[in-house]
């Protein structure tokens, strides 16, 4: 009441890095207050972190300013947006591009050794993904906001991750090409990395061509350091976008539509021989929380990307992210099946997928519950392609779909 709110919260997931052994499952209750002032939320919390196999067993105490966006949303696969002449009058943000990257880090080894044991790291080669927020009717035009996911999957560094979180610049020399400056700050480690306490920054300048109606190719070099200063790296990387709706002023009469469906499950891997590194001796099933999104291309066709996080069978910190595309098609009014092919990176917890790629193939059954929500199972299987991990999966979740205009 009178601008005040509170929030009760349970978080579970996956724990990581050599701190953590077990399960890693991680347990968060928290309990926040605060209050709006205008456009902005500050609010103060605690809570309680949790994770199974480590010493993290701690009381935390929370302070966060937000902002609330517009977003030109619709709840299912909609054709138009009822309410977007409402939303449209205040300062809205879409979502512009989403895409993959290949980044390429080349340590600094004069700066600092780059190992937490001392030891120089040498380059590291990461694959991830990444979507770019419009801000033209917030911050002003040619401004955009971004979050970035990476891991590694050659070279040095196997295991290691970030997330970055982060604002562009850009100028438009013409209609197809466009020049960018960025920083972005967010967390890292894993891999013996030193990240230090986690904290990473990077700045960068990059260039945006748009090669085809759907499509955008972004070469950018940068720099990137964690702030404790362990690690220091050059960071040229190649990024392929897919631009979704129009550019430009809203006209209410030509919003483009973009379906998605995102995805919050578990998924199991059995045990079997040469799962893991000789040197373990854990033993059992894998049990791993599961987030999965798609951008439909149309009807049928998708773009997904999935992360899952161990929460069981003695593998604290390992994590998947993977990739690919997908083809959904209606078998009752009801029921739809899906098919997927991915690939990625793994690591962590001593599963054994020597250099981190992974590949998968999945089978999705999806039950409507209403337009919005399904239920979801899943089967597939999973291989590392220098490694011992070779298995079955099965999963199940719940899907949630909406739709996104421009």
């Amino acid at each position: 009441s009178a601008g005040y709110f509170g929030e009760v919260a349970l978080f579970f997931g996956g724990g990581g890095a050599s701190i953590v052994g077990g399960d890693g499952m991680l347990l968060r209750p928290r309990v926040n207050v605060g209050r709006k002032f205008d456009d902005y939320e500050i609010s103060f919390g605690v809570s309680y972190m949790h994770v199974t196999g480590s010493d993290i067993s701690s009381p935390v105490i929370e302070f966060a300013v937000a902002r609330p966006l517009d977003w030109l949303l619709g709840y299912g696969h909609v054709d138009q947006c009822s309410d977007c002449k409402i939303i449209s009058q205040t300062p809205f943000v879409s979502i512009e591009t989403v895409g993959a990257a290949y980044k390429n880090y080349i340590p600094l080894t004069h700066i600092a050794p780059g190992k937490r044991d001392g030891a120089k790291l040498n380059s590291i080669n990461l694959v991830g993904a990444g979507l770019v927020l419009n801000m033209d009717n917030m911050w002003g035009l040619g401004w955009k906001s971004f979050i970035n996911a990476h891991g590694a999957m050659g070279g040095d560094g196997e295991g290691y991750a970030e997330i970055l979180v982060g604002a562009r610049y850009g100028y438009d020399i013409n209609a197809i090409l466009n020049v960018y400056a960025e920083t972005a700050i967010g967390f890292a480690g894993g891999g013996d990395v030193d990240t230090g306490g986690g904290a990473i920054a990077n700045a960068s300048v990059g260039i945006k061509w748009r090669v085809l109606s759907s499509a955008e190719l972004d070469a950018s070099i940068g720099y990137v350091a964690v702030l404790g200063g362990g690690f220091h790296a050059i960071a040229p990387s190649l990024k392929l976008n897919i631009p979704l709706g129009t550019v430009g002023a809203v006209d209410m009469d030509a919003l483009n539509k973009t379906h998605w469906s995102i995805t919050t499950g578990y998924t199991i891997i059995p045990y079997h021989e040469n799962m893991r590194y000789s040197h373990d001796t854990d033993t059992g099933h894998l049990g791993l929380t599961d987030f999965k999104a798609d951008l439909f291309m149309n009807d049928n066709l998708y773009l997904t990307g999935q992360a899952l996080s161990v929460t069981q069978g003695g593998a604290g910190g390992f994590a998947i992210g993977l990739a690919g595309a997908g083809m959904s098609v209606p078998i009752t009014e009801n029921i739809n099946a899906s098919v997927e092919v991915l690939t990625g990176a793994g690591a962590g917890g001593a599963i054994n997928v020597r250099g981190g790629v992974v590949a998968a193939a999945q089978l999705d059954l999806d039950y409507k519950l209403n337009d919005n929500v399904s239920i979801t199972g899943s089967a597939g299987w999973i291989k590392a392609i220098n490694g011992g991990l070779n298995a079955p999966t099965v999963g199940a979740g719940l899907k949630f779909n909406f739709t996104s205009f421009r």
